[in-house]
């Protein structure tokens, strides 16, 4: 009977979405073996770490796509102080022009936010602030001129379902100029209702980085079909994770490779290579040298991607006889190594 209430209180804590703490019943049916952190602490962004289902890119960087809607009468112009509204390093976007009645979406690449700030009385960031602020822009219109007794028109520039604009216009003057941002109330919402939106925006907590022997200043490995390649990845953790929480995480490493273009005409039907030792092998976050090294053999000629990825489970959010995780944090190394095989050098 109390095991059937157990499962029962299990199932109904899975449905809601809530976090699950591993526990035991002692001999008269209650519930031991709390969490060794307070509950509330479980949901700061701090002790997030192999709680967000989800694949994610170890980088300093994230590319965030705004969209942003102009309901003006006229075009406006959006730039920002930082001189780059959006778009990528080899192909910027100073300023973006829109036109009236049109929704465009700009990527924007952003600093990841940090999730500590020790100005903070609890040292946590505040990452709704931090994401408005990085993605603020002001906007700048040239409206026509209008007859003295047309009704005046109202100015409205939106981002997602609404924004926050302030304009200082001048009387006798075309030029109309403000500033949108995303609603702080909006952006608060979507973070309490989505917790592991923290994991997609703030700094990871693992480094991850892969390697294959190529010397510095090469695009490529060059190597003849048949011989084995050493591969590396090592992974170090962030010294802002709690120790109380990396005492109850698991990392595993794991290698991935795949053949570029492998889909066209010329793409072999048979195996394109074979992994020599482990693929992936699981370590403690307490080991002080948290390395992984495999070969591989290529079969074909062509060209190839080596990369390598870093999971991440807590103990403490487990289930079934197992104990089986219900969450795992799946981080690639943000550089994968490119591999060819027994091509001429162009």
């Amino acid at each position: 009977k109390h095991q059937r209430a157990l499962d029962s209180r299990k199932w109904e804590t899975l449905r809601s979405g809530a976090p699950i703490h591993h526990s035991i019943r002692d001999p008269v049916g209650q519930l031991v073996g709390a969490p060794s952190f307070h509950e509330a602490e479980a949901g700061s962004i701090l002790h997030r770490v192999g709680m967000d289902n989800g694949v994610h890119v170890s980088s300093d960087e994230v590319v965030v796509l705004m969209a942003v809607a102009n309901e003006t009468n006229s075009t406006i112009l959006l730039s920002n102080r930082r001189g780059r509204v959006g778009g990528f390093e080899g192909s910027p976007m100073p300023t973006v022009r829109v036109t009236s009645g049109v929704s465009v979406k700009i990527p924007v690449v952003i600093p990841r936010i940090s999730r500590i700030n020790p100005e903070e009385e609890d040292g946590i960031m505040d990452i709704a602030a931090e994401l408005i602020a990085n993605t603020a822009l002001q906007w700048e219109s040239v409206a026509e001129d209008k007859p003295e007794d047309d009704e005046e028109t109202t100015t409205h520039v939106k981002k997602r379902a609404s924004a926050v604009t302030t304009s200082n216009d001048a009387p006798n003057t075309k030029v109309r100029q403000g500033r949108v941002r995303i609603p702080s109330r909006c952006l608060r919402e979507i973070i309490q209702e989505h917790p592991s939106f923290a994991s997609r925006i703030c700094q990871p907590p693992v480094a991850v980085t892969v390697s294959i022997g190529r010397n510095e200043g090469e695009k490529f490995l060059a190597v003849p079909m048949g011989k084995p390649v050493d591969t590396f990845v090592e992974v170090t953790m962030a010294d802002w994770v709690p120790a109380e929480v990396l005492d109850h995480c698991s990392i595993t490493l794991e290698f991935c490779c795949a053949a570029k273009n492998s889909s066209g005409r010329n793409a072999s039907t048979g195996h394109e290579y074979v992994w020599v030792g482990m693929v992936r092998r699981s370590i403690s976050t307490v080991d002080p040298e948290k390395k992984h090294r495999a070969r591989i053999v290529f079969l074909r000629e062509g060209n190839f991607v080596v990369s390598a990825c870093a999971k991440i489970s807590n103990s403490l959010h487990s289930v079934g006889e197992d104990e089986e995780p219900l969450f795992e944090e799946t981080w690639w190394a943000p550089h994968a190594e490119n591999i060819q095989v027994g091509l001429l050098q162009q």
